[in-house]
């Protein structure tokens, strides 16, 4: 408290002998928080990425599942029960999308660097850091898990539904 009436006083002091005291805020002329509406259409951006390519994947594991149907049918004949036949589906979905979770985690390593590279030599962002974090990367792996899962039940369940040729 001493402080600030001791910093109001010499304000006072100071506005009195005709002198200004102009403190600029820290982010003042660094963007006006300009980089939080960039951050935020890169969220949706990233959104909007993630549910196309989740409609795509599941369209094309639609289309190869189709197109493996007589092989699918072997395997039921030779045994092969549903569950099995179901989990051998949904397995192979969820590879790729881990496998496309590893290639965005790298592309967003180097994507990273540039950023960094960027932020702190030409905008003057010295005090913004953008870097990995293990919430981030885990986060990733869990999206992966539940968009391959989403994305390869419509094929399994539609395959399960065929009967064996």
């Amino acid at each position: 408290c001493a402080a600030r009436w001791r910093s109001r006083r010499d304000a006072a002091d100071a506005s009195a002998l005709g002198l200004r005291v102009d403190v600029p805020r820290f982010t003042e002329k660094r963007g006006e928080g300009g980089e939080k509406m960039v951050l935020a259409t890169l969220l949706a951006l990233v959104i909007a990425l993630v549910l196309v390519s989740c409609s795509n994947v599941s369209n094309l594991l639609l289309g190869r599942a189709l197109a493996r149907a007589d092989l699918l049918a072997v395997h039921a004949a030779i045994g092969a029960g549903p569950s099995q036949v179901f989990l051998q589906m949904l397995v192979e979905s969820l590879v790729i999308s881990l496998a496309g979770a590893a290639f965005g985690l790298g592309l967003a390593a180097v994507a990273i660097d540039y950023i960094q590279s960027t932020l702190s030599g030409h905008w003057g962002y010295y005090w913004m850091r953008v870097q990995f974090e293990t919430g981030v990367v885990l986060f990733t792996l869990g999206l992966a898990v539940v968009a391959g899962t989403l994305s390869g039940l419509l094929p399994a369940v539609r395959q399960i539904g065929r009967a064996p040729v």
